[in-house]
């Protein structure tokens, strides 16, 4: 399953980012905090993300420079690079809020957070 059918699966708010040339979904903070619980009890790996700021008039979503991965040690099995890869998608999105606090990114945007995953079910 793709992130997209996921969310909706569970009801989860995103963005869709197909207007601005990527096939994703991205979610505000919570939201994106929902679903890495969910791709955790899902046994879903979280490959890493990228970090989009969202602006107003005209409403817009534009790439920051801002992502992060997580590589799969040779001796985690699927559990554990799922919960491994969680604790670092949290660990990431936290960060990310703490510098939204001290001003890093515009006022009056918002973050938003594109979660790339595993597809177990199609592995490519």
């Amino acid at each position: 399953m793709t992130t997209k059918e996921l969310a909706d699966h569970y009801g989860i708010k995103y963005v869709s980012l197909q207007e601005y040339g990527v096939y994703s979904v991205a979610f505000l903070p919570d939201e994106a905090l929902r679903m890495v619980n969910i791709l955790r009890e899902e046994v879903t790996p979280i490959l890493g993300g990228d970090v989009y700021i969202k602006k107003n008039n005209p409403t817009r979503v534009y790439p920051t420079d801002d992502g992060w991965c997580y590589e799969r040690k040779s001796n985690e099995l699927i559990k554990e690079y799922t919960d491994n890869s969680c604790d670092e998608a949290v660990k990431y999105i936290q960060n990310v809020l703490e510098r939204l606090t001290k001003g890093c990114y515009e006022y009056g945007s918002d973050v938003l957070f594109d979660l790339v995953i595993l597809d177990l079910a199609n592995p490519s």
